[in-house]
């Protein structure tokens, strides 16, 4: 496996929103950070065949189906962007299966594939702790809480879940 640390700063990061937690859900925004920890992040335009939606989902994320329609960018250009900012990197996520699921959906729309790859976050933040046993759970926790305080901004925004990620991760390296 490829290096998460990239040669000029911290791993990349990135996060999805999508319309449901359903196996018919489809990504609706996209975030991922480079190496200088700059964020990019955009809406996804839904297929014509992408119909699901749930409320409950767009309570958490904020974002209508109006608003993702008439803003989103096309599959095609999201995917070209992430390849070049991302080539050739590991990048990390939180939630490794349902990014890896909606990562394939948005590349098959774009009829591409991705030029990185995607890992979780958790065995490296353990590495970097050097905890072992029931205290890493516990340490990780503690990290995290304290990473949703100092990141401000909505909660299930892909922009902010990115940047929540990279807080973390640095939260981990402060000893």
């Amino acid at each position: 496996m490829s290096q998460p640390a990239c040669q000029l700063g911290m791993p990349c990061f990135l996060d999805f929103e999508a319309s449901s937690l359903s196996g018919e859900s489809y990504p609706i925004q996209v975030a991922w950070s480079d190496t200088r920890g700059h964020i990019e992040c955009h809406l996804i335009r839904p297929e014509a065949d992408w119909t699901d939606w749930d409320e409950h989902s767009e309570e958490a994320h904020g974002l209508e189906r109006e608003r993702v329609v008439s803003e989103g960018v096309e599959a095609s250009e999201i995917c070209r962007r992430m390849n070049t900012a991302l080539g050739g990197q590991t990048v990390l996520t939180d939630a490794l299966s349902m990014d890896r699921f909606w990562l394939l959906r948005l590349f098959e729309a774009g009829n591409r594939m991705p030029s990185f790859r995607l890992a979780d976050i958790t065995p490296l933040l353990q590495q970097r702790l050097s905890l072992e046993g029931k205290d890493v759970q516990a340490r990780i926790q503690a990290l995290q809480s304290r990473a949703w305080r100092n990141v401000p901004g909505h909660a299930h925004r892909a922009d902010h879940d990115v940047a929540y990620l990279m807080e973390l991760w640095r939260l981990s390296g402060e000893g």
